[in-house]
């Protein structure tokens, strides 16, 4: 890194007190660790500050009103607010130094010891140009108009900018989707391929990037590209595809459908590479949300060593204890706390005892790894929403009262994520995999058996630790393999359910576009007489059983059309809200329908018994 913070002091800015706090000696990834209401997002609160601030100022007035209020001071007492960056340009130490006084209504910027219009400008190139701040990175947000899950980074649709970007600049976008689909396959351990593609598009145009090109130079044609597609319309959005490779089979997948821990992976890091080629200062809050910790672990991973972020300097600001484990020569760590004064103190972390003591100010115990006696391992976050409504049904039937948060908690290992762990592997040939036993002291695995169509063995990472808690009959008073009875945990919910869901309770699809007539095919309501003499049965999958509603009898003859219809209509099925609506209408008989679900949820129950005893 040519240009990077190499010190931040603050004074008097809200839990900083006029003593102040200093992070020294920072280096490409630099940690903020601490407990909630410890002051560490008062760090990115400082620069968003400076950031609307600046952005604001176009043109030098080294002198400026000044842009806080007294709920931004020390105490609220308007007392004066200073900032002090230390910034390496081309091997030179610069001072960056702002004076914020409220009570005079003044803020001065200088740029060592000096008040120029330069020094103006380069304040300006630094706060609004060179650093960019994530505060909000969970990367879903739900769109009630349209019932979706909408890609968002704060403000930000991150797959519109790709999109856009790739139609000006196509090299740029296969280099992208190259390496993501890299980053993703590692991840996930399949072979897999990232698009991104239009929600909606016109009859007879492709919603792909590679179709869509337009020459950067034309403007006539930049202006049609603005009103073909309009940005921030909700109907003319873009959004992100994956492409599993099975066995020469390619399968189509919404990032959500895997789990939001892949979504907000695809969407931290299509943020981060669209900035590749600026020397970017990057505030990241929270980055762990919804990852776990083999995911996270990748992210630093690729944060630190792909070429491609070399010109990147990273702040996390986070509770993970799992980034400890990734710490070295090119970190540096720092731990917040909150003194009885109210003021927050900042401790500089260098050795591994530092870092026990950042373990014991989050509240991690050395036998536990997670605030809770029982980890409830789960695919995606239907799974939980269907478990946590079973659970519920049982606590009134044997009078129990377990609640998630405190007696069990829940991970979402995203499919084939699953491959990444395992159960006490006394050969020690562990060095790319987790063990659940260290994450939590108790565990529930529950695994979808995926049998059906032409599979009627499990997956590998299933039987393998079948077979382990097989070879150790004393790991089943901590470890619980639920693995599904039929094809996937949606198999034992109740046919009636899921019609009424489907007909009643979410948005139905309208159309799609038929590529082999080459225009767009419009649905009916669904209708659930096309499946009324049709078992849902257990090797079915129920995405693709529950979208033969949307065909119409004078379509049943017309495999070509009946293949397109339910391929569509399976991927547009959102299970989180699928999920949500079908707990709302089950009453508890339905958890006692299935013996296998019986049978299941008794020795869950079981088991967070003895977690909890």
């Amino acid at each position: 890194m040519d240009n990077y913070l190499k010190e931040i002091e603050i004074k008097g800015w809200r839990s900083f007190s006029p003593t102040g706090v200093k992070l020294k000696n920072l280096k490409k990834i630099n940690l903020l660790i601490g407990p909630n209401n410890s002051g560490k997002s008062n760090i990115i609160r400082f620069f968003q500050s400076l950031k609307y601030f600046l952005t604001g100022r176009p043109t030098p007035n080294l002198i400026a009103a000044c842009y806080m209020t007294e709920k931004d001071t020390w105490l609220n007492l308007s007392g004066d607010v200073t900032g002090l960056f230390k910034v390496i340009h081309k091997g030179e130490i610069h001072n960056f130094e702002i004076i914020r006084k409220p009570k005079e209504n003044t803020e001065i910027l200088l740029v060592d010891g000096e008040s120029t219009g330069r020094s103006f400008m380069n304040w300006r190139h630094l706060i609004v140009n060179r650093i960019s701040l994530y505060t909000d990175i969970r990367g879903f947000v739900q769109n009630t108009d349209s019932n979706r899950i909408e890609h968002r980074f704060g403000d930000t649709r991150v797959s519109d900018v790709i999109f856009k970007r790739g139609t000006y600049d196509l090299e740029w976008y296969k280099e992208y989707i190259q390496n993501m689909s890299k980053w993703l396959s590692k991840l996930m351990n399949e072979d897999v391929k990232l698009e991104v593609k239009l929600q909606e598009y016109a009859l007879g145009q492709s919603p792909y990037v590679y179709d869509n090109i337009l020459s950067k130079e034309s403007k006539e044609e930049e202006e049609e590209f603005e009103k073909k597609f309009r940005f921030g319309s909700r109907m003319k959005r873009a959004e992100f595809e994956i492409r599993i490779n099975k066995g020469g089979d390619e399968l189509f997948f919404e990032p959500e459908e895997l789990g939001r821990g892949i979504l907000q992976f695809i969407i931290l890091l299509s943020a981060l590479y669209e900035q590749k080629s600026k020397e970017a200062i990057v505030f990241i809050e929270e980055p762990e949300t919804n990852l776990h910790a083999g995911a996270i672990k990748e992210l630093m991973d690729i944060l630190e060593n792909e070429s491609l972020f070399e010109n990147h300097q990273y702040f996390l600001i986070t509770h993970s204890h799992a980034i400890l484990d990734k710490i070295n020569e090119n970190y540096s760590v720092y731990r917040f706390e909150m003194e009885e004064s109210g003021a927050t103190s900042v401790v500089s972390c260098t050795t591994k005892t530092d870092n026990f003591s950042l373990l014991d100010l989050l509240g991690v115990n050395p036998s536990q790894m997670l605030l809770s006696n029982l980890v409830i391992w789960v695919e995606g976050p239907s799974d939980r929403i269907y478990i946590n409504k079973w659970i519920e049904i049982y606590n009134n039937k044997l009078e129990t009262n377990y609640i998630e948060g405190r007696n069990y908690s829940f991970i979402f290992y995203g499919g084939s994520l699953l491959d990444h762990y395992y159960l006490l592997d006394d050969e020690g040939n562990v060095d790319e995999f987790i063990d659940f036993l260290n994450i939590s002291r108790y565990a529930a695995i529950v695994c979808d058996s995926d049998l059906g169509d032409n599979r009627t063995t499990y997956k590998n990472r299933v039987e393998r630790i079948r077979t382990r808690l097989t070879e150790k009959p004393e790991l089943n008073s901590y470890i619980f393999q639920w693995i599904t009875d039929g094809r996937e945990i949606e198999n034992y919910v109740p046919k009636e359910l899921f019609v009424g869901v489907i007909s009643n309770k979410i948005r139905k699809r309208e159309n799609f576009y038929y590529a082999k007539e080459k225009k767009l095919h419009y649905f009916s309501s669904p209708n659930p007489e096309m499946i009324k003499e049709k078992n849902f049965v257990k090797d079915l999958s129920f995405d693709k059983f529950f979208a033969e509603m949307y065909i119409r009898e004078s379509e049943l003859e017309d495999e070509d059309l009946k293949g397109a219809i339910i391929n569509n209509i399976s991927r547009s099925f959102d299970k989180v809200i699928i999920a949500n609506e079908v707990v709302k209408l089950w009453e508890e008989q339905c958890g006692l329908l299935n013996s296998d679900l019986d049978e299941k949820m008794t020795r869950l129950m079981e088991l967070i018994k003895r977690a909890n005893s």
